[in-house]
């Protein structure tokens, strides 16, 4: 059985959920403006990167599922088990790999038209995660 540090991902949850309310106050101009945006794009990516693996820590130690460790399987096989909805997961993880192989102004846009949701979305696993999640020490 894995240990499953959910301390790390409420830790980038909660920078990615400042940097988003930062991003929202809109109040930001020239390059902060630029780099907020930058560092929400950062955050976004770093998220979705321990969602899925988070997730498949639990599925495996919580529900004795074994799962592949990729993550359109992984978000398959917790929606399967009713945990989420595997498409929006799915397309989250489609703009990580969009923002982390094109180096564009274009694949920043691309991220941050999915921040809002990614916003709900993932607090709303987050809590089910940390509501569920038994760790053996």
């Amino acid at each position: 059985m894995e240990y499953i540090n959910i301390e790390n991902l409420e830790k980038s949850v909660k920078r990615f959920l400042e940097m988003y309310n930062t991003y929202k106050e809109d109040n930001t101009v020239g390059i902060f403006k630029d780099s907020v945006k930058e560092a929400l794009v950062q955050r976004f990516e770093y998220c979705e990167e321990l969602f899925w693996k988070v997730l498949r820590r639990y599925i495996i130690n919580n529900m004795g599922v074994n799962v592949v460790s990729a993550p359109k399987i992984v978000y398959r096989t917790a929606a399967k088990l009713e945990i989420l909805d595997s498409e929006i997961w799915i397309k989250f993880v489609d703009v990580r790999n969009i923002a982390s192989h094109t180096y564009a102004e274009e694949s920043l846009d691309i991220v941050l038209s999915v921040v809002d949701e990614f916003s709900i979305y993932s607090s709303q696993l987050l809590q089910y995660l940390r509501d569920n999640i038994k760790n053996e020490n």
